[in-house]
C-alpha cells in the first residue's frame, strides 16, 4: 500500500460558531450556528459546563485544576448569568456567551473577565467556538488587561 499523498488526505475544518446565551428564550446553556448558516442549536447547560470545563479551562490557566464554571441569578432572571469560580468557590470572572460586556454588541464571541471590574477593561480573553466543540482565542483582544486580573490569578492566566 502506497502512502497517501497531500491530495488524497482531506480534512475537513470545523466551522466556527456564533454562540449566545439562551436565558431567557430557553434554559441554561447556549445556542449555537454553524457559519454560514441559519439553523440554531441549543446546548445544554450540563453539556456545555463539561465542555468548558475540559476545553476552554485549559486555555485560559495553566493550571485550570479546581476552577469551575457556575449559573447563577441576576435579581429575578434566573441562570442569567456565568460566573468562574475558584475550588473555594469564590467568583473570580464572569462569562459572557455572544455579547461583548464592553459595547454590547452581540458578536457571537465567548469572553472571560474580571467580575464587576470596570467596563473599559473588564475582558480578559475571548474566545471563538467551533462545530467540534474546540475553542480558540481570538487574538488580540482589544479590550485585554492584565490589570483586569485579580492579581492572586495573573500568572495563571495565558498571556
Amino acid at each position: 500500500m502506497q502512502n497517501p499523498t497531500a491530495k488524497q488526505i482531506r480534512h475537513k475544518t470545523p466551522k466556527r460558531q456564533h454562540v449566545r446565551w439562551a436565558p431567557p428564550e430557553a434554559p441554561a446553556g447556549i445556542f449555537v450556528v454553524d457559519e454560514g448558516s441559519d439553523e440554531e442549536t441549543y446546548i445544554s447547560w450540563e453539556t456545555l459546563k463539561s465542555e468548558l470545563e475540559s476545553r476552554l479551562l485549559p486555555l485560559l490557566f495553566q493550571e485550570p485544576a479546581g476552577f469551575t464554571f457556575e449559573v447563577r441569578d441576576l435579581k429575578s432572571k434566573k441562570d442569567w448569568l456565568v460566573r468562574l469560580c475558584d475550588a473555594s468557590g469564590a467568583v473570580v470572572a464572569d462569562v459572557w456567551f455572544g455579547g461583548n460586556p464592553v459595547t454590547h454588541v452581540g458578536d457571537g464571541l465567548i469572553r472571560i473577565g474580571a467580575a464587576g471590574a470596570s467596563p473599559d477593561m473588564r475582558v480578559w480573553q475571548t474566545y471563538e467556538r467551533y462545530a467540534n466543540g474546540t475553542y480558540r482565542r481570538v487574538e488580540p483582544s482589544p479590550f485585554w488587561s492584565l490589570e483586569a486580573v485579580p492579581e492572586n490569578l495573573r500568572a495563571q492566566v495565558a498571556q
